[in-house]
C-alpha cells in the first residue's frame, strides 16, 4: 500500500530533492579528485587513510567496467552506488507520482548500515597498517 507524500510538509519534499541534488556535487568532486586537484584532507593531516580513501579510484574503475578492481580499492563502493541510485530513482518516482513508495526510515536504516560497514572496514584497514 502506498501513502501520499504530504505536500504540506516541505521537509519531505526537500529531503527528496537533497538526495537528487547530491549527484551534481558528487560528480564535481569526483572530477576534481580524478584530476588530482582534490586530495584527502584527513590523510594529509594524519598520514592515515580516511574511511572513504580509495572510493575515487573505486568509482573510476567501476565506471570503466572493472568491478573486481573497484572492489580492491574500496570494497563497499558497489553497495554505496547501488543504494544511491536506487534511492534517487525511487525519489524521482515519488516526486513525479506524488506517492511515497518507500518510507524515509527504510533509507535511513540502509545508509546507517552502510556507514557502519564502512567504519568496520576502516578499522580493519587501520589495523592492517598499524600492526606488523
Amino acid at each position: 500500500m502506498t501513502a501520499r507524500i504530504d505536500r504540506d510538509r516541505p521537509l519531505a519534499v526537500a529531503n527528496r530533492l537533497a538526495v537528487l541534488a547530491m549527484w551534481p556535487v558528487a560528480l564535481s568532486v569526483y572530477a576534481l579528485a580524478a584530476r588530482g586537484l582534490l586530495g584527502c584532507g584527513f590523510r594529509s593531516l594524519t598520514g592515515l587513510p580516511c574511511p572513504f580513501c580509495g572510493t575515487t579510484h573505486a568509482l573510476s574503475a567501476l565506471l570503466m567496467g572493472r568491478g573486481l578492481t573497484s572492489l580492491g580499492w574500496h570494497p563497499l563502493i558497489l553497495p554505496g552506488v547501488v543504494l544511491a541510485l536506487a534511492q534517487s530513482l525511487v525519489h524521482i518516482a515519488e516526486l513525479v507520482g506524488r506517492t511515497s513508495l518507500v518510507p524515509m526510515r527504510v533509507w535511513d536504516r540502509c545508509w546507517w548500515w552502510l556507514f557502519g560497514l564502512i567504519c568496520l572496514t576502516w578499522v580493519g584497514r587501520l589495523l592492517a597498517l598499524l600492526l606488523p
